[in-house]
C-alpha cells in the first residue's frame, strides 16, 4: 500500500466511523440533559422522551446531531417564550436560552467528553485501517 492508498484508507475508515462515534458519544449529553435540568419534574415526559434524533450529514459537509424531546413544550423550556436566537449586525448568530433550559447547559457540561470520545473512536478506526 502506497502513501496515497494509506491516506484514502484512513479517510474512508474515519468517514465510516464518525456518524456512529457521534451518536454513541452524544449519549452522555442526553443523560446529562435528563438528570441535570433546572425544573422540578412533574410528569417525567420530557425526561422520558429526551433522546438523540440521529446523525445527519457527511464527512465533507459536516454532521449535525440533534437532541430533543417528544413533548410539545420542550422548546419553550429550552428557549423560553420569546425567540431563542439573535442575529448581530455583523451576521453572527447567538442562541439564548431560558431559565429552564436543559439541552444547551447539558452540552456545555459534556462537550469536552463528547470530543474526547469521538477522537478516541476515530483514532481506533484509523489505526485499524492500516
Amino acid at each position: 500500500m502506497d502513501l496515497v492508498q494509506a491516506i484514502d484508507a484512513m479517510e474512508l475508515a474515519a468517514a465510516e466511523a464518525l456518524p456512529f462515534a457521534l451518536l454513541e458519544a452524544v449519549q452522555v449529553t442526553v443523560d446529562a440533559a435528563k438528570s441535570g435540568h433546572p425544573w422540578q419534574n412533574r410528569t417525567g415526559r420530557t425526561e422520558g422522551t429526551t433522546r438523540s434524533d440521529g446523525v445527519r450529514g457527511s464527512w465533507r459537509g459536516g454532521y449535525v446531531v440533534r437532541i430533543g424531546s417528544g413533548t410539545s413544550y420542550s422548546g419553550y423550556l429550552e428557549e423560553g417564550w420569546d425567540t431563542g436566537y439573535s442575529i448581530s449586525p455583523s451576521g453572527g448568530v447567538s442562541v439564548t436560552s431560558s431559565q429552564w433550559a436543559y439541552l444547551l447547559p447539558a452540552w456545555d457540561r459534556t462537550a469536552d467528553q463528547v470530543a474526547r470520545d469521538v477522537s478516541e473512536a476515530l483514532t481506533l478506526a484509523v489505526n485499524r485501517a492500516h
